[in-house]
């Protein structure tokens, strides 16, 4: 009987184990996905690792999330570039620098490219993790099909007007959030 009693002893926690687990499984994946939902800054948006609302990360961190972001809503980054901006605006910062994707053209590209929730994220994200970037640029290769976000002086983040080339006005003359496209 002692041996019987010994082997009951060690079944039992197992038991309780066994009985417990999907109380816990359900309670793991309830937490899991209220931190998603939470986390989600914008419906129908797939990020790539923690927005920048999320948890602080360098410039370079969020840049690479934002190409994944890009890639996981249809579009293919071909190339990104960084860097100052030649005088091409009237900039109400003291610092000028941008950030351009150069997407390649394709069924995908032109989905990301119309959508609008999608590139606002990214670049409320870029202009929030590198703080001396003014605008985030995404453009189709090849093509005069360009978008801009500025950052604006009150800290908000706009959509650029694209306006088209007029020989009386100076690319310098142009109001901030302004841009010219063909």
């Amino acid at each position: 009987m002692q041996k019987h009693a010994s082997v009951l002893g060690k079944i039992q926690p197992l038991f309780l184990l066994i009985a417990l687990f999907p109380i816990g499984v359900v309670s793991l994946g309830i937490a899991l996905l209220s931190k998603k939902q939470s986390s989600a800054d914008q419906p129908g948006i797939k990020s790539v690792g923690p927005t920048a609302s999320e948890a602080p990360r360098t410039c370079a961190e969020t840049v690479d999330a934002a190409r994944g972001t890009v890639a996981a809503n249809g579009g293919q980054v071909d190339e990104f570039r960084s860097g100052e901006m030649s005088p091409m605006a009237v900039n109400p910062f003291s610092f000028n620098e941008y950030a351009t994707f150069s997407l390649s053209g394709s069924e995908g590209t032109t989905r990301f490219m119309d959508s609008d929730d999608i590139q606002r994220q990214i670049a409320e994200d870029i202009l929030k993790s590198c703080d001396t970037t003014t605008k985030v640029t995404f453009g189709v290769n090849q093509t005069d099909y360009i978008i801009t976000w500025f950052r604006m002086p009150d800290g908000s983040v706009q959509k650029g007007v694209c306006r088209e080339p007029n020989r009386n006005i100076g690319y310098t003359e142009l109001p901030w959030g302004e841009y010219v496209c063909l």
